[in-house]
């Protein structure tokens, strides 16, 4: 055999280059994150706080409290182990996002494959993966990474034709299914609606009886072993709640956003933790807390959900948008290569599924307090970014090596520019906040009960740092005021409760016992003056007070 027909697995250097392709994408994502870590380990947020107090309940066997109707377990579930180990909370919720970033790393490039990329532009796939990964795990401390790289191991099944066809599919995309639902409710419905018109589409291109046959069979046995391992969840959380449910997460969005919505209850008055054990109402929000409403019930209602699903799919543009220059352009490319080849359906499969995971979100929101929110769509955008370099590989199939190159180079540049820049302009999040309240451990007593002035996500913060209760925030702050217009773009000014009174602020303080009142920048009403004659005096305290109430 002469050197010219080895093949590539057969040349000298193959060794090293196959250790190059397949090691280069996680040895970038571990030198991000290793870089990067330091400045983030100060990350504090309400939803991590949540996940984390919930692993804490089962790990001292407070088991009613870790039955939780609002969060989804399997987060908790794995931050338990480290929690057992002592690691800190913030910490292990990272290291829970970190380890789901290099599974997604590992299942894009499965998808790459089923969708045909070329081995370099996988490569080139992978490394620019690993970059957006890398700032997803780090600036965000959420189930939405470990989401995703359910969601994504089981489209690498669902996806694939010859997988219908033979083995044991649908068991595999059943329990895929049910851990993606543990992992976030939302994947209930996202999982029954894709699994379902996924079965439909092979069915319908696919002209052989007996392998007709074979789809139905696998679609049944998907949906039955997802009902089955779904079933001991869904009746825990519907005892707990009080009402059949999968969760109350997707009733609270939903009243969050009616028309008579006053937006998050608890930024406007003081509420007591939701359990014996919790840090505070957060950790189990309760709907009643905010007014039902239907779209079908009155026209305005029915104005008000058309104009969410306007406002949100502007959103979608703006995500995308700042994902990459050319994402919209990408995935139009895509879905229209898809329909001039009726015979293959995995182009249109894709863009079907693309479309598909923001849908129920048009309904409720895509905002979160900032901007639009990319992570729950992060699933969507992996693909959108290998669609985009198919399109580049057709595009450039008549052009030079040269241009090919440089046009994969173009779209993989553009995609790491925006999650590039988050790392470095989110870096140290929360270090000001975090040195203040260590400072502060042996001045407040941990148990104490705490309120603020103003910034209820800093003084939720502030409170799980400290080890102390908290009650609230005594009123809504001008930026938190803007934030909830932002998220209903249809408040009714009636149904928005006014300001608290000085005296009505001191009734409610007395009246829930707190202990300490922080007054903190952007506080809009004190309680009267007499009330606050016990400041705390803490040498190189400046950004806000302490007061000693009881």
């Amino acid at each position: 055999m002469t050197t010219s027909s080895l093949t590539a697995t057969e040349t000298p250097d193959a060794p090293a280059r196959s250790a190059i392709f397949k090691f280069t994408p996680f040895a970038l994502y571990a030198l991000i994150i290793l870089t990067f870590h330091p400045f983030y380990r100060y990350l504090i947020g309400p939803d991590a706080i949540s996940y984390v107090s919930i692993a804490d309940h089962i790990l001292h066997g407070q088991w009613t409290e870790a039955a939780n109707p609002y969060w989804s377990p399997l987060m908790s579930w794995l931050i338990l182990p480290l929690r057992a180990l002592n690691v800190p909370g913030m910490l292990a919720a990272q290291t829970v996002c970190i380890t789901s970033g290099l599974a997604v790393l590992w299942l894009v490039r499965r998808l790459a494959r089923v969708l045909g990329l070329k081995p370099g532009t996988e490569l080139v796939a992978a490394c620019t993966a690993a970059v957006m990964t890398a700032s997803f795990a780090l600036v965000w401390i959420t189930p939405d990474l470990l989401s995703t790289a359910i969601i994504l191991y089981y489209l690498t099944i669902a996806l694939s034709p010859e997988n219908w066809l033979r083995g044991r599919a649908g068991i595999r995309c059943g329990i895929l299914g049910a851990i993606a639902y543990l992992a976030k409710a939302y994947n209930f419905y996202y999982f029954l609606a894709h699994f379902v018109l996924v079965a439909a589409a092979f069915w319908v291109s696919n002209r052989n009886r007996e392998e007709r046959n074979r789809i139905l069979r696998q679609l049944a046995t998907g949906l039955v072993v997802f009902f089955v391992f779904c079933l001991p969840w869904i009746v825990l959380v519907s005892v707990r709640a009080g009402t059949p449910t999968i969760s109350t997460a997707s009733t609270w969005n939903r009243r969050l956003v009616g028309p008579d919505s006053p937006g998050n209850p608890q930024f406007y008055r003081l509420m007591p933790p939701s359990s014996p054990h919790a840090l505070s109402m957060w950790e189990n929000p309760s709907p009643s807390l905010l007014p039902s409403w239907s779209p079908l019930a009155s026209v305005r209602n029915l104005k008000q959900q058309i104009r969410l699903i306007v406002v949100n799919l502007r959103g979608v543009f703006e995500i995308l948008r700042h994902l990459s220059f050319f994402a919209l352009s990408a995935l139009v490319v895509y879905a229209l290569w898809g329909i001039s080849r009726p015979k293959d359906p995995i182009p249109l499969l894709v863009t079907m599924t693309i479309l598909l995971m923001p849908a129920g979100y048009l309904l409720v929101t895509l905002r979160d307090r900032y901007a639009w929110d990319d992570r729950y769509l992060y699933g969507a955008l992996f693909l959108v970014m290998l669609a985009g370099f198919v399109d580049i590989e057709l595009g450039t199939s008549v052009l030079t090596k040269f241009a090919r190159k440089l046009g994969i180079a173009i779209y993989a540049l553009s995609l790491i520019l925006e999650p590039s820049w988050a790392l470095v302009r989110s870096r140290n999040i929360g270090r000001n906040l975090y040195v203040t309240m260590s400072g502060l451990r042996g001045v407040i007593a941990p148990g104490s009960r705490l309120a603020v002035c103003g910034q209820w996500n800093d003084g939720i913060a502030m409170a799980y740092i400290l080890g102390t209760p908290f009650y609230g925030s005594t009123g809504i702050t001008l930026d938190e005021e803007e934030f909830r217009a932002t998220l209903n773009p249809n408040p009714n000014p009636q149904g928005i409760p006014k300001q608290a009174t000085s005296s009505e602020i001191e009734a409610s303080l007395r009246g829930n016992q707190i202990n300490y009142l922080f007054a903190l920048p952007g506080c809009p009403v004190l309680p009267p003056a007499e009330f606050l004659r016990k400041p705390v005096e803490v040498p190189g305290l400046r950004d806000f007070k302490i007061f000693r109430l009881l």
